[in-house]
């Protein structure tokens, strides 16, 4: 059985006294320990520390599975070497359509895209539809076309679990991310992240304290948001802008996983890739460098 503590009602102690203190966040615990330092207010370790302060036993809450982007269910204690040849199906749920995101868990429904242009929300014990809500239909907006094949408004990355009752969502172009009601799909906010034809969606989101960390392809970004509003807080591009022009740098797309958060250091990480273009002088120093080789490179 789950139970809930307000942490301003309450003291966990350690050797020393009282070791750890929330003023206003929540604690989600089933009788699992948690370690914390005797010297200060840092947990040291808990089995699922979600973002924001809960901690809630093996939600699955973005792409990564918690704020560490891990993707590691550590309380699993089921399916072991031995006992993965007896699995059988519990439940089936039919799309309509390929599901290529890995979903979202909270509490006891599940939450994924599905490449007909719908989210959904199941019931975890018996896969019965919550609801759906057409990504189109949602937010008036249509496809940009610039994926082949790709002709609807569709999410191709892991919902985002945020608090006061969200589920954080990426459209795969345009880029735009969504916030809606967990409860019932209906959307409560919708922010431009890039304006640009050709930008996507692919990355799921991080939440951390009240903030959605999250981003973009085609010229790579990293955007903070406000969760309960949509509002951004700042965007960090990977590359300068080329205005335009053919010849300069285009690319540095972020575009797998989800953030990582590192709340001792405030830092958070992420990773870039695809390189589109470069000025040609940089080119040509990449292309001497590829011929030189490793060995000489060393000299």
């Amino acid at each position: 059985m789950t139970s809930t503590l307000r942490l301003d009602e309450i003291g966990l102690t350690g050797g020393n006294g009282v070791v750890w203190h929330f003023r206003d966040e929540f604690v989600h615990y089933n009788k699992v320990p948690i370690h914390l330092s005797n010297r200060n207010d840092h947990v040291i370790h808990c089995p699922s520390m979600s973002a924001g302060g809960y901690i809630h036993i093996q939600d699955w809450l973005n792409h990564g599975g918690d704020l560490f982007n891990r993707r590691y269910a550590n309380k699993e204690d089921k399916i072991s070497p031995k006992t993965a040849s007896k699995l059988s199906l519990k439940w089936k749920f039919y799309a309509g359509k390929d599901i290529s995101a890995t979903p979202a868990i909270y509490d006891d429904t599940i939450y994924f895209p599905c490449w007909n242009g719908n989210i959904y929300a199941v019931k975890k014990d018996d896969g019965k539809l919550v609801w759906k809500q057409n990504l189109n239909e949602l937010t008036g907006l249509k496809a940009t076309g610039f994926v082949m094949n790709v002709n609807t408004t569709v999410s191709r990355s892991t919902p985002t679990i945020a608090g006061n009752g969200l589920l954080i969502v990426g459209v795969f172009g345009p880029a735009i991310v969504l916030g809606l009601n967990r409860k019932n799909g209906k959307l409560v906010w919708l922010t431009y992240l890039d304006h640009h034809p050709a930008a996507l969606i692919t990355m799921s989101g991080t939440y951390y304290k009240g903030l959605v960390y999250k981003c973009c392809i085609f010229r790579g970004s990293m955007v903070k948001l406000n969760a309960f509003s949509g509002k951004i807080i700042w965007q960090t591009y990977m590359l300068p802008d080329n205005n335009g022009e053919l010849g300069g740098y285009a690319g540095a797309a972020i575009w797998g996983s989800s953030p990582s958060i590192d709340a001792q250091r405030n830092n958070v990480y992420i990773a870039t890739g695809n390189l589109y273009s470069a000025p040609a002088r940089i080119l040509e120093c990449q292309e001497r460098q590829d011929q030189m080789g490793p060995a000489a490179r060393r000299v």
